[in-house]
């Protein structure tokens, strides 16, 4: 894939959604759409679909930076990916996506500073298959379900400090998967951490 940057834009009204028409229809537009190529976003903002506001095709990967953006109003989730490793995600907000403000999959390293996820109607991040993790100064408000659902794989988290929550349906920072390494929790009184029945610390790691 190719790579585009956009600065000072706004994409809105592109996405669009429909799963069933009467016999067989699927079709799932993104407003924004990654296919092995390279996304940034700077000062940017992405809204109105009908669908996600930025994803994947394919399970392609690719890379993708969000700084200083917004991410709103998105009929499903705000941004949902797939083999994006170790994505930039700086100073953003996530808000009012019908589903999760910001979904990724098989992500490997994920370092979320001074971001906001609000109203989002599920999760305001869910993060699967974590090596390395960092979320630090984010504030976690309204959202539907869990503030954040973290899935290690093998992983550790390095950075938590600074984070805060109100009003979220499961206001817990979510820890599942298998853990590695040293991960030190931060006391965030607002946004205390739950451990999943399924979680792993290996033997040598710590917690």
């Amino acid at each position: 894939g190719g790579s585009i940057s956009l600065n000072y834009t706004t994409v809105r009204y592109g996405g669009y959604f429909q799963y069933y028409c009467g016999y067989t229809c699927y079709y799932d537009y993104a407003n924004l759409g990654i296919e092995g190529g390279s996304l940034s976003l700077n000062n940017s903002t992405v809204s109105n679909s009908g669908s996600d506001g930025i994803r994947t095709y394919t399970g392609s990967g690719g890379t993708l930076s969000i700084v200083n953006s917004t991410i709103q109003n998105n009929g499903r989730h705000g941004v949902n990916t797939n083999n994006v490793v170790a994505p930039n995600i700086q100073s953003s907000t996530f808000s009012n996506n019908g589903q999760h403000g910001l979904s990724m999959t098989n992500v490997g390293t994920l370092v979320v500073p001074s971001s906001t996820f609000s109203a989002n109607g599920q999760r305001g991040l869910y993060a699967a298959g974590i090596v390395t993790g960092s979320i630090t100064n984010s504030v976690f408000t309204g959202n539907g379900d869990f503030a954040a659902y973290l899935n290690f794989n093998n992983g550790r988290l390095t950075g938590n400090d600074g984070n805060s929550g109100s009003g979220n349906g499961k206001g817990v920072m979510v820890f599942t998967g298998t853990l590695s390494g040293a991960t030190t929790l931060a006391p965030n009184p607002t946004l205390p951490y739950s451990f999943e029945r399924n979680l792993t610390v290996n033997s040598g790691a710590s917690l």
